[in-house]
């Protein structure tokens, strides 16, 4: 991969424990932050050391990519997103976790990812958010498209954390 491509997918995790570009097979964890947030919530995460790779994802118009336009609609977001996760996966494991907006996010990027890509992360990680196939999916102007993201409805492996 080349030096440009590598830095067009890199901005969207600004804060990782271990380099992307280290070759290890370290279970790597997408963390989604709430609609308020950004990448720097779950920057804690990544000072320690441990078993497993936690990466924050950074949107655009939001902390470390403040100066690029906004993207609020999610299909718009996601391609892009999900290639970027790929590329920088390689052939790891790739879990997400995601509070609020980002629980959405990371049940969206799932589905699109099995879709497109025919690979699925190995768990989801949920906070502050109800499951996908669940009633009340509209919250904060956010409208999930229910249909994309029910093939996650049955036979997977789901982690509820709930407030």
């Amino acid at each position: 991969m080349e030096q440009n491509e590598k830095a067009r997918y890199k901005k969207w995790f600004p804060f990782t424990t271990y380099d992307l570009d280290e070759l290890n097979n370290r279970d790597i964890v997408f963390c989604f932050h709430h609609a308020g947030g950004s990448a720097s919530v779950y920057r804690k995460w990544t000072l320690k050391k441990e078993k497993i790779n936690f990466v924050c994802v950074e949107l655009p118009g939001k902390g470390t990519r403040r100066k690029e336009r906004f993207i609020e609609n999610f299909e718009e977001l996601v391609g892009p997103l999900v290639e970027s996760i790929i590329n920088v996966a390689d052939d790891r494991n790739i879990l997400f976790f995601g509070h609020s907006m980002g629980a959405a996010m990371a049940f969206y990027a799932a589905a699109y990812m099995a879709q497109n890509y025919g690979r699925e992360p190995r768990k989801i990680v949920v906070a502050g958010r109800q499951a996908p196939n669940e009633v009340n999916l509209v919250k904060s102007n956010i409208v999930l498209h229910v249909e994309r993201i029910t093939l996650w409805k049955k036979n997977r492996k789901y982690i509820y954390l709930w407030n």
